[in-house]
């Protein structure tokens, strides 16, 4: 019997063995889909709704009217962070008398968009888009093509505006 116990023996050992392993498999794969969840980046609906508002404040901060101007001008405010706005109300008095002045109206479309960087709480998105322009000076209609690389930064759970650089 001696042997049967030096069996039995060996076969919970071999069964302890395979127990740890099996646990330390599990806790590994726990592990490693944790971090790959973790660092998935965004999902397809994030891209989308980054793109979506990037696309409409492009349009809406593009298109203008000397007769609205400042309606235009409170609403891009409407969707700036206060840092933008800020910025735009302090920037925008004697851009505003040229646009009058000059009689100017633009109507913008977006044609190609992509996305720069995007995390939790900050994106940066480019566009390409023509904005069709006239002015006293032009009073046939003119397309401008222009290149924008906007910021948006999340604030209370909305994106929101936070940087437009024009190239």
């Amino acid at each position: 019997m001696t042997g049967n116990k030096e069996r039995s023996r060996r076969t919970v050992i071999a069964l302890g063995v395979i127990a740890a392993i099996m646990a330390a498999a599990a806790v590994t794969f726990g592990v490693l889909w944790w971090m790959a969840e973790d660092t998935a980046g965004p999902t397809e609906a994030e891209t989308r709704e980054v793109l979506d508002t990037a696309e409409k404040f492009a349009v809406d901060f593009s298109t203008f009217d000397y007769r609205s101007i400042e309606e235009h001008r409170a609403h891009v405010m409407s969707f700036s962070t206060p840092r933008w706005a800020k910025i735009v109300k302090d920037s925008v008095s004697s851009f505003d008398d040229m646009l009058v002045e000059g009689k100017a109206e633009s109507k913008a479309k977006v044609h190609r968009r992509g996305i720069a960087m995007l995390a939790d709480d900050k994106a940066e998105v480019l566009l390409f888009l023509d904005q069709e322009i006239t002015n006293s000076n032009v009073p046939k209609p003119r397309i401008d093509r222009s290149r924008m690389v906007m910021t948006l930064a999340k604030v209370d759970g909305r994106w929101r505006l936070d940087r437009v650089d024009l190239d």
